[in-house]
């Protein structure tokens, strides 16, 4: 995460200065809904000004798949997949969807 002005993370990433959650799981569930072989979970969350403002997970299983939602003043203003495998959606924890 030291490497924000490289152009690996996106700039509305790179606004927001407090990271407060990057869990990384192995072949585990994450809030009971996540779960795989051999596949590497790693879930995000960004505080700013006292409310989280991103969420997302990242899905490495042979192929890279990628789920978020941006919070902005209370509703959800873009979710969607990018990925070739699994989507994700967010409804007070991540959970996997059938749909790709």
């Amino acid at each position: 995460m030291t490497r924000s002005r490289s152009g690996v993370l996106s700039p509305l990433l790179a606004r927001y200065v407090s990271i407060v959650a990057l869990v990384v799981v192995d072949s585990f569930a994450l809030s009971g809904a996540l779960g795989g072989l051999d596949s590497l979970y790693i879930s995000v969350a960004v505080y700013h000004a006292g409310s989280f403002v991103f969420i997302g997970a990242f899905v490495l299983d042979d192929s890279l798949a990628c789920g978020g939602a941006f919070k902005r003043n209370g509703s959800f203003v873009s979710t969607g997949p990018f990925g070739l495998r699994d989507s994700f959606a967010l409804s007070g924890a991540l959970r996997k969807n059938d749909h790709s």
